[in-house]
């Protein structure tokens, strides 16, 4: 018999650009620096400029709306960006779906992203309007920014998630988890809960809720 696995949490669709193009026409800053988010145009050039120089790979929230939707704008205008199914619990679930397994997916996804999914996925968190989106700056090894080269490529994610971070399919994937009778639980996705802003004791409250649902689990 077929496997059959549940998996989450979360999905999104991943829009790739050159990191080259969303900071045309900037120069590389004096004083590159780690912010815990993204809050202006200034943090992110500074904050993608302290990544690249290092050659190292980061995911950042942007806490501003407006900017945002400028850069999401930005990068649809790039020639060449494209955009694939993204998050981690997807991807997998795709790939195990491709390999014969039965799938149950924890993820809140419009129509036209869940059509992105291949056969044998089935999804449980309910349908949205708006896909979260995760704009991936993507720079080669050896590229410039001025006089400063990267020292291996690699990528720097934005997002501005509203779903993810709350791992807000948890209960209808919880709900669905005793019929599906999943072979094994895999759990991901749980670094879009960094950096992000929550309530007081909301982070913990869903942690706890994955806890317990892994706790439950029959051995």
């Amino acid at each position: 018999a077929a496997p059959r696995i549940a998996i989450g949490y979360g999905a999104c669709r991943d829009l790739f650009v050159k990191g080259s193009h969303i900071m045309a026409n900037q120069s590389f800053p004096d004083n590159p620096e780690h912010f815990l988010d993204v809050g202006n145009a200034d943090e992110l050039r500074r904050m993608y400029a302290y990544f690249f120089k290092a050659g190292a790979a980061a995911e950042r929230f942007v806490s501003d709306e407006d900017l945002w939707r400028q850069l999401v704008a930005q990068g649809e205008q790039q020639p060449d960006h494209r955009w694939e199914l993204g998050g981690n619990a997807p991807v997998m679930a795709a790939r195990f779906a491709k390999e014969g397994a039965n799938v149950l997916l924890a993820a809140k996804l419009s129509p036209g992203l869940a059509g992105w999914l291949p056969e044998g996925v089935e999804v449980a968190g309910g349908a949205i309007g708006t896909d979260d989106i995760h704009l991936i700056l993507e720079y080669k090894r050896e590229e410039a920014w001025d006089d400063v080269k990267a020292p291996r490529a690699n990528r720097f994610i934005l997002h501005h998630d509203l779903n993810n971070p709350r791992i807000s399919s948890q209960e209808d994937f919880q709900a669905a988890v005793p019929g599906f009778k999943p072979h094994l639980l895999v759990v991901g996705g749980l670094q879009m809960m960094d950096n992000f802003p929550f309530k007081e004791g909301e982070r913990l409250d869903r942690i706890l809720k994955i806890k317990e649902q892994m706790a439950s689990m029959p051995a």
